[in-house]
């Protein structure tokens, strides 16, 4: 009984089907997420990507997320959204991240409805100074510029369908900041 149950189980292991890295599909202006568990054990890949992930993932253990707004645009600097959606911009410092930490894994969430609903990762980067005003070095200029640095805020820039009203941030499949936060509409500049 015992070498049956064992002969099912490994029977079962070797008729899963693995996502096949060579045979993807992929869609112009669509994000492909694919489950780790799903990669073959077998890849020789697979070992990588389980560790860079497993690295990124744990470079915001311990630091803290702090949003100081969440705006709606139909077009911000250089970035325009997708058809038929529109632009959500989010203004976040991150605080005490550890190496491994990457910009682009940070997911806009959408939390207004009953499931939350990833609207994507890799934004459109706006770096900023302290105060929130803009740095006069952007992408990777910014981050040779404050090599070391532990602290960085900047305008996260999402297009995402027109219902998100609410949203959260995640990173490596959790969320990493407190509360929902409601999307504003910008305020006008002061004359």
């Amino acid at each position: 009984m015992i070498v049956g149950a064992a002969f099912f189980l490994w029977k079962g292991a070797a008729a899963r089907k693995y996502v096949n890295l060579d045979e993807l599909e992929f869609k112009e202006s669509e994000t492909t997420h694919i489950n780790l568990s799903d990669l073959d054990p077998r890849d020789e890949m697979t070992p990588l990507f389980k560790e860079t992930a497993k690295t990124q993932a744990a470079g915001l253990n311990g630091a803290s997320v702090t949003i100081h707004s969440v705006t709606e645009h139909d077009h911000f600097r250089d970035a325009t959204s997708q058809p038929g959606q529109k632009l959500i911009v989010v203004d976040v410092t991150f605080s005490q991240f550890k190496y491994g930490f990457g910009v682009a894994g940070v997911e806009l969430l959408d939390v207004g409805g009953q499931d939350v609903q990833s609207c994507g990762g890799d934004p459109y980067q706006v770096y900023l100074n302290a105060d929130g005003t803009v740095h006069p070095k952007q992408m990777e200029d910014y981050w040779s510029a404050n090599n070391g640095s532990d602290s960085v805020r900047l305008y996260l820039v999402y297009s995402t369908p027109k219902s998100v009203r609410r949203v959260a941030l995640g990173y490596w499949e959790r969320v990493i900041v407190d509360r929902r936060y409601d999307v504003q509409l910008p305020k006008p500049p002061s004359n």
